[in-house]
């Protein structure tokens, strides 16, 4: 947590989160001809944005807890409230919950495989009862049935464990990276050691020589 390079990835990821969340407001608050307002999600996102913008500017301060174990959760809780209030399982906002598997991957690493990835599969269990059940209203939201929630949670699993895999290999990247550093580190102190001996050496005949 306290890499530059990472606290940086980590600022720009909650950058972009401000940025796409501050944008889907402006259909949901009905702002554009021809949507309607979605009045449950709108105090949601906008509870999103106040909490990206908290963790933005604690990230900055090199404090990245919220960034890494708020933030995820309140996106999925966003988008979850939006699908509900909307076309339920089949409404195209449930694009963003692979979205927010990938930004939970980065933030936590393989943490989130027990953190993110179940958060989201619940997201989607949540929207589909919503369906089932008749809470959301909506013509396409009547079509969802038990294979949807099976389809979903199926895809958002492959999805979690291709990204938990990617992680892996760039760990095991990583760790040989650091280990032929390591043996090039003690090759180049070996060959000082021995330019130093050989020095000395011809040092030492040269004086030898002049006597």
């Amino acid at each position: 947590d306290r890499d530059p390079a990472f606290i940086r990835i980590v600022r720009n990821i909650l950058i972009v989160a401000l940025v796409a969340t501050s944008a889907l407001l402006i259909p949901v608050s009905g702002l554009i001809p021809g949507t309607t307002t979605n009045s449950l999600a709108v105090p949601v996102l906008v509870a999103t944005v106040i909490l990206e913008i908290i963790a933005l500017i604690l990230a900055s301060q090199g404090k990245l807890g919220m960034a890494k174990f708020v933030v995820p959760p309140s996106l999925i809780i966003a988008i979850t409230m939006i699908a509900i209030n909307a076309n339920g399982i089949h409404d195209i906002s449930v694009l963003a919950y692979p979205t927010i598997l990938v930004v939970g991957t980065l933030l936590l690493g393989k943490k989130s495989a027990y953190t993110t990835s179940i958060f989201t599969l619940a997201g989607i269990v949540i929207v589909a009862i919503a369906d089932i059940t008749g809470v959301t209203q909506s013509d396409m939201a009547a079509k969802t049935d038990i294979g949807d929630v099976i389809i979903s949670g199926i895809l958002l699993i492959l999805t979690s464990q291709v990204l938990q895999l990617l992680i892996s290999r760039l760990n095991e990247s990583i760790s040989k990276a650091q280990e032929n550093e390591s043996s090039q580190r003690q090759a180049n102190q070996e060959l000082l050691v021995l330019q130093e001996a050989l020095e000395n050496r011809v040092a030492e005949r040269t004086s030898q020589l002049e006597q």
